[in-house]
């Protein structure tokens, strides 16, 4: 404090000014060298995306008149065996697909139309389409365990959506149907 002027007050250094407006500059900076760097990863990304997208529009538009044809043949005396709700219909079900070439068709239609993103996602949506959380706490994939009654793993219904992966998303699907059903 100056003791010949008490009332004036000491002036702060232009260094620390000085000092300070160099570390915000160079935050701004470093900043705006970040950010760009995003954009660029984003422009990437997005390039990516869109690529995807084009070839997902193109298999769409070629699997559209495939599929609009076979859609006929799904009627509302079809949807409404599903889903299966107990033994007695699954046996139904699969004594038509036995003896009913027809029927046949139209639930590979009837499955190939339910879609969904990734394999276990399709597989998922497809037996819940197919079956009841009633019908899953009856049924296993190989028909063992306490108070089952159906054995999915053989039948004809699973013979017709099999695939590598199936077997262990079906098996898990039934596994927790109690749980579903609660």
């Amino acid at each position: 404090m100056n003791l010949m002027f008490p009332h004036l007050q000491t002036i702060p250094s232009t260094t620390c000014i000085i000092d300070n407006n160099i570390s915000t500059n160079q935050m701004v900076s470093d900043t705006l060298i970040q950010i760009q760097k995003e954009l660029i990863s984003n422009k990437f990304l997005l390039k990516r995306l869109l690529s995807k997208v084009e070839v997902l529009e193109l298999n769409s538009k070629n699997n559209w008149n495939s599929t609009t044809t076979n859609n006929n043949y799904i009627d509302s005396s079809f949807i409404s065996l599903f889903p299966i709700r107990n033994k007695e219909e699954f046996l139904s079900i699969e004594n038509k697909i036995i003896n009913e070439p027809d029927f046949i068709s139209m639930l590979e239609s009837f499955i190939g139309s339910i879609g969904g993103c990734g394999t276990k996602n399709n597989i998922t949506r497809v037996l819940q389409k197919l079956f009841n959380d009633e019908f899953a706490v009856i049924a296993t994939f190989t028909g063992r365990g306490k108070n089952i009654l159906v054995a999915l793993g053989s039948s004809e219904i699973i013979k017709l959506v099999k695939n590598s992966e199936y077997e262990s998303v079906v098996a898990n699907w039934l596994r927790h149907g109690n749980t579903r059903l609660s």
